[in-house]
C-alpha cells in the first residue's frame, strides 16, 4: 500500500473503523488501557488523534525495539536456535 500525503483526511474513517472493529470483537477496555501503533506513521497526525482519545501510543522506533527485543528473548530461550545467530557490533562479532 502506498499512500502519499497526510492521513489527516482519513482520521474520521480510521477512528470509526477501529471503534467498529473493537465493538465487533466485544472489546471492553477503555482507550487508556490499550496501545495504538500506527505502522504507517509519517507526521504522527493519526497516532496523535488516538493519543487525544486516551490511547497509549507506540512510534515506529519503539515498535521496532519491542519486536527486536521479543525476538531476541525467544532466540535466547531456545539454545539450539542460539547457535544459528550472531550478534554483530562495531567491534566485531559476538555470540548471543
Amino acid at each position: 500500500m502506498n499512500y502519499i500525503g497526510s492521513k489527516y483526511s482519513l482520521i474520521d474513517f480510521l477512528e470509526a473503523s477501529i471503534d467498529k472493529t473493537l465493538k465487533l470483537c466485544n472489546e471492553t477496555k477503555k482507550p487508556s488501557e490499550m496501545v495504538f501503533a500506527d505502522l504507517f506513521a509519517g507526521t504522527g497526525v493519526v497516532s496523535g488523534s488516538f493519543k487525544k482519545q486516551g490511547y497509549k501510543r507506540l512510534n515506529k522506533k519503539q515498535l521496532k525495539e519491542a519486536i527486536s527485543s521479543k525476538n531476541l528473548e525467544e532466540i535466547k530461550e531456545n539454545s539450539s536456535e542460539r547457535k544459528k545467530f550472531k550478534r554483530v557490533s562495531l567491534g566485531g562479532e559476538a555470540g548471543i
